[in-house]
């Protein structure tokens, strides 16, 4: 899955809310969870580092992907910032 999203963004395509909130939904579908390479933790920097504005819906899949993860860490991120919004 993050070939595509990779080939996006050597073509100049920034990520946007969409494009990151199906990436976690891939994530939670996922029959393989831990050895996938479209984590919690990997989308949250994808979403600072291109500054996505995720949207109530975006957090929401983004928080159920941390979950599924066990990723409490990334979860507080997740919380933190969306109280600040």
């Amino acid at each position: 899955m993050l070939a595509v999203y990779n080939a996006l963004l050597q073509k100049g395509v920034s990520p946007d809310t969409e494009v990151v909130a199906y990436l976690a939904q891939v994530f939670v579908a996922s029959k393989d969870p831990p050895h996938s390479d479209c984590t919690p933790a990997r989308l949250w920097k994808e979403v600072e580092r291109w500054k996505v504005a995720p949207n109530a819906w975006c957090y929401g899949v983004l928080l159920r992907a941390c979950l599924k993860a066990k990723d409490g860490v990334t979860a507080e991120r997740l919380w933190q910032h969306a109280k600040d919004k």
